[in-house]
């Protein structure tokens, strides 16, 4: 070992004490041994401080036993200490292969320019049985980078990390994405596919508590193109066809304290990066309640009845919202919004989110979405085939997703939609703000829900 080692690795702990052995172990193993270890302790209560304890006499462990900071301080902390060429995280719940570092190290030490490296993985249970491995795409063929690395067992350039501050602590829960955001928009990444570490799946790890990560996510986006001070231009539309021309329509039928379109009308007012609010329907009453809420960012179109029948396109009626507001505002949008009023409870970091990422990578619509974990199938002529299951292997592109929220927001060019958008991009929503309304027995869930949050 030389006295400057080339890899950083930290591990940073908090209560994982029946995982940690295997953890820090596999460290231990590595078939390339220059690098320096820390492990922090971040206030753990149970066995974990006397079990780290154990691996004091370690000539490239260094031990630090804090109070409970969170991840995201304890993250800068090894930064800060860290004397590598390279560094990476592993949490204590996770272990990696023997050959992890050297295959890692070594794609670095090719590729110059490149700020990070990460690899497929193995999924365990508790016990640590292993329940599939997940296969990456290619990342020399990807274009559109919305699709984090995994936060932890990803190799760094350290100098990639402190050039861009660490990371941020204002977002307390983090999986990575705030670095990938910084770090792809300047240098390039590269990816290994090969399962070199093992994410062990519990009740009780950080990546379980989805809502929390994804409302860091639309966070961390929004405030992105807040800092950039990058002008924009976006208007939202709520189509609704109203009683008069749908007598299922469920705009005006109460959800709690306000009605069904005052769900998706405060969505959109509440957003930090909407400008105008627009609803459009063929019915008077429809309209006139717009109106009556007196909203400054708010108005209502009375729709033609030649643009609400069943089989219009409704790329027609946005674009009619789109021309009336123009003609009454003389400004041109960027961005057009058009939420449905069917998913009452999408919040409004999530729309602010969308169009964060719409120009963030550059594409021409993006969809809320929610990752479907069930198996689906389709009917060949002959049987039933799956089409996202390959037994223990999960291929990254067989991931299957659900149009979900409501939400489409859709870059306008010279004042019109691309008929066929090339690049479609997502922001993934929870199952609540994913809940939709299409018929009374949902609007009935939809008010247990609300009863049963309080």
């Amino acid at each position: 070992m030389s006295d400057q080692p080339l890899i950083t690795i930290y591990l940073v702990n908090h209560n994982y004490g029946r995982f940690i052995r295997q953890s820090i172990e596999s460290v231990l193993s590595q078939t390339y041994n220059n690098y320096e270890l820390f492990i922090i302790d971040d206030g753990s209560t149970d066995s974990s401080r006397d079990i780290i304890s154990l691996y004091s006499g370690y000539p490239q462990i260094t031990i630090v036993f804090q109070e409970n900071h969170g991840l995201t301080v304890s993250n800068n902390i090894a930064i800060r200490m860290a004397n590598g060429k390279y560094i990476m995280r592993l949490d204590a719940d996770d272990w990696i292969v023997p050959e992890a570092l050297e295959i890692l190290s070594s794609s670095l030490e090719n590729e110059p320019k490149c700020a990070l490296v990460f690899p497929d993985y193995y999924v365990v249970d508790e016990e640590g049985y292993i329940l599939s491995r997940y296969k990456r795409h290619s990342f020399d063929k990807v274009t559109l980078l919305d699709t984090p690395a995994h936060g932890a067992c990803t190799l760094f350039r350290l100098n990639a990390l402190r050039e861009i501050g660490g990371y941020c602590e204002d977002y307390s829960c983090q999986d990575g994405f705030y670095i990938w955001l910084k770090l792809t928009h300047k240098y390039s990444v590269i990816n290994i596919n090969q399962p070199l570490f093992y994410y062990r799946q519990h009740g009780r790890n950080l990546t379980s508590k989805t809502s929390r990560i994804l409302n860091t996510r639309n966070q961390i986006l929004t405030d992105q193109i807040l800092s950039n001070n990058q002008p924009l231009h976006s208007v939202c539309i709520i189509p609704v066809r109203g009683y008069t021309h749908d007598p299922r329509c469920i705009a005006l039928e109460q959800l709690g304290t306000k009605t069904v379109l005052e769900w998706t009308i405060d969505s959109a007012v509440n957003s930090r990066l909407i400008s105008h609010t627009i609803v459009t329907s063929p019915d008077s009453n429809i309209v006139n309640f717009v109106n009556s809420l007196s909203i400054p960012t708010l108005s209502a179109v009375l729709r033609p009845d030649s643009l609400a029948q069943i089989n219009t396109s409704i790329t027609k009626t946005l674009q009619h919202c789109i021309d009336t507001y123009v003609a009454a505002s003389n400004n041109q949008p960027d961005t057009l919004v058009h939420l449905s009023i069917e998913s009452p409870f999408r919040p409004s970091e999530s729309i602010d989110s969308a169009i964060s990422s719409l120009h963030i990578f550059n594409t021409d619509l993006v969809i809320g979405a929610y990752p479907e974990n069930d198996i689906f199938y389709q009917h060949n002529g002959r049987t039933l085939v799956p089409l996202n299951d390959s037994g223990s292997l999960r291929l990254e592109r067989e991931d299957i997703y659900r149009e979900a929220g409501s939400i489409r927001v859709i870059r306008l060019r010279d004042k019109c939609f691309l008929a066929s958008p090339e690049k479609v991009g997502h922001v993934v929503l929870d199952k609540f703000s994913s809940f939709r309304i299409s018929s009374i027995n949902d609007l009935e869930i939809a008010r247990s829900f609300l009863q049963f949050l309080g």
